[in-house]
């Protein structure tokens, strides 16, 4: 029969082992996530799994500096002041991706993937990263109505062939094609770093009471 303190021996062993089915679960998630990438150069998006909007379009993108995000209890400051850096074209990135403004029939939340598709198959990611005001977008709710944009990139450098015609389709010529797709993915950078978060404070808390001393096996992930 066993004693009091093998039970306890016992029990701690079936709380670990849950706790590592949890961080197991939480890595499988993320990892699946990534693995999920695939050629955009096909017209596919980068991850399986989105919400397709088709649109009519004309190739005019616009942009706006990303200082003008001002309001610092905004998640969309948030973006820029803790994600973002200045990338590609001088535009605003996170993770890969180009910060744009988009209307609420694309989304209303903020941080969530976009593949934006263009008439010509090129694929550009993006996140959104700012919300259009349905009080300046035509009925569908995604038109800028005094320009025609459907897909406003915030940047931190405007490069003179941009700053020229306000066109971020100068940027390169791939990208001289109206927007005709939306594709929304399953992927939100806020949602993703909750359960980074969340995994951080299960390693933590391992750590503290001795029951896990070595993560080099996590690290592939």
């Amino acid at each position: 029969m066993k004693t009091g303190k093998e039970w306890l021996r016992t029990a701690a062993k079936i709380i670990l082992l849950l706790l590592i089915s949890i961080i197991a679960a939480l890595l499988s998630e993320v990892y699946h996530g990534r693995a999920q990438a695939v050629a955009a150069e096909t017209g596919q998006s980068k991850y399986q799994g989105y919400k397709s909007i088709k649109i009519k379009s004309s190739g005019f993108k616009c942009y706006t500096h990303y200082k003008a995000i001002t309001r610092k209890s905004s998640l969309q400051y948030k973006i820029q002041t803790e994600h973002a850096y200045t990338g590609d074209f001088g535009i605003r990135m996170v993770d890969g991706r180009f910060c744009v403004a988009v209307g609420t029939a694309v989304t209303t939340k903020m941080g969530h993937y976009i593949d934006v598709v263009l008439e010509n198959g090129t694929v550009i990611p993006c996140i959104a990263a700012d919300q259009k005001a349905d009080q300046h977008t035509k009925a569908d709710r995604i038109t800028t109505a005094s320009n025609g944009c459907v897909c406003e990139f915030y940047l931190g450098e405007v490069l003179p062939e941009i700053k020229a015609c306000g066109d971020v389709s100068k940027a390169c010529p791939e990208w001289e094609s109206p927007v005709c797709e939306f594709r929304v993915l399953e992927k939100n950078i806020f949602e993703e770093e909750k359960k980074m978060t969340q995994l951080e404070q299960i390693v933590a808390h391992l750590r503290k009471h001795g029951k896990i001393t070595d993560l080099t096996a996590f690290d592939k992930y």
